[in-house]
């Protein structure tokens, strides 16, 4: 059983068959070990609001975006020291989902409550 005693768990994706992403409603990002689930391998607070959601790049378990109520939507890499690659905003209100289109890291699409896509 994964817990997360910082804030409520408002997402989560698998990265691959031994890790897994959540994202919290105390804005952080943390990547857990399911072999040994017990804590968290890294925990990051990058967003300033909740985690709202998140998609994992097909070709790339290494690659992930983020969306939160910060209005911003963030691309992250777990191979990297500072994993945020790039932060984009645009969004007047929470962003609600984010996709990559398939087979293409460099796009991507969220919806907000302002009632926008943005691409």
């Amino acid at each position: 059983c994964i817990r997360d005693s910082t804030g409520a768990i408002t997402c989560c994706k698998f990265l691959s068959q031994t890790y897994c992403i959540s994202g919290s409603s105390d804005s952080t990002v943390c990547l857990w070990d399911l072999e040994n689930p017990q804590r968290y391998l890294s925990m990051h607070m990058e967003h300033s609001s909740d985690v709202v959601c998140m998609d994992v790049f097909e070709d790339d378990g290494n690659i992930f975006l983020t969306g939160s109520a910060d209005l911003t939507t963030k691309i992250w890499d777990i191979r990297c020291k500072q994993p945020v690659q790039k932060t984009f905003t645009g969004h007047e209100s929470s962003i609600n989902t984010v996709k990559f289109l398939p087979g293409r890291v460099t796009c991507f699409a969220s919806g907000s409550e302002d009632l926008s896509l943005i691409h």
